[in-house]
């Protein structure tokens, strides 16, 4: 199932599912990222979320004061001429329904987990964290601190999520990494925090991952 992730101009929010996204009540200007998209755009542009900003009435009703249109004829076609256009569109009806099943087909062959919704995964990855450590890059007048790993996937090829986490006096930070691993693949990951403050309390931090 895709996820979503909110921006909302200063800290990052998700994942989200187009389930939890109907709770958080967006707006069509909100900042949204999810993978396959290279950057951030507004929610106004996905076309899944379309339907949440858009609503439809109906025109003011009008009250006739006109009298009644006479009763006319209906008009009548012939039993061969009704046969002839039933056929067309049934063959019409036929190749449009032959069509989308050969494009499902297509997008199951090149990508199980293409269609929205549905999630075909055999071996799914299993990524484990090695090694955690950290390392302070402060400058000369901010406070920050990096946050370094090394993931293993000990199952099959996919997207894995990391999830770092920065603690300083019982407040959390949390920062978001999507990769694709193959099977028994090793990679360093790494992200920057800058909401720690000096004197404020001793740092914490962890490194999560899990598969997509």
């Amino acid at each position: 199932m895709k996820k979503y992730y909110l921006h909302n101009g200063e800290d990052q929010e998700g994942p989200f599912d187009i389930e939890d996204l109907k709770a958080k009540n967006i707006k069509s200007s909100t900042p949204i990222w999810f993978e396959g998209i290279p950057e951030w755009t507004t929610a106004g542009t996905v076309a899944e979320l379309i339907p949440f900003f858009s609503t439809i009435t109906p025109p003011p009703f009008q009250k006739s004061h006109s009298q009644p249109l006479p009763k006319t004829e209906p008009l009548k076609v012939s039993t061969e001429t009704s046969k002839k256009r039933k056929s067309k569109i049934g063959w019409i009806i036929g190749l449009f329904l032959i069509g989308i099943v050969t494009v499902l087909v297509v997008m199951l062959n090149n990508n199980p987990n293409g269609l929205p919704d549905i999630k075909v995964e055999v071996n799914p990855p299993k990524p484990v964290v090695l090694v955690t450590s950290s390392e302070d890059a402060s400058a000369v007048f901010k406070a920050r601190i990096k946050i370094m790993g090394t993931i293993q996937n000990q199952g099959g090829n996919g997207n894995v999520q990391v999830t770092f986490i920065v603690t300083q006096n019982g407040e959390e930070f949390k920062k978001y990494q999507s990769i694709l691993m193959n099977a028994g693949e090793t990679k360093e990951v790494d992200q920057m925090f800058n909401e720690i403050k000096r004197g404020k309390g001793d740092i914490v931090y962890d490194i999560k991952a899990k598969s997509e």
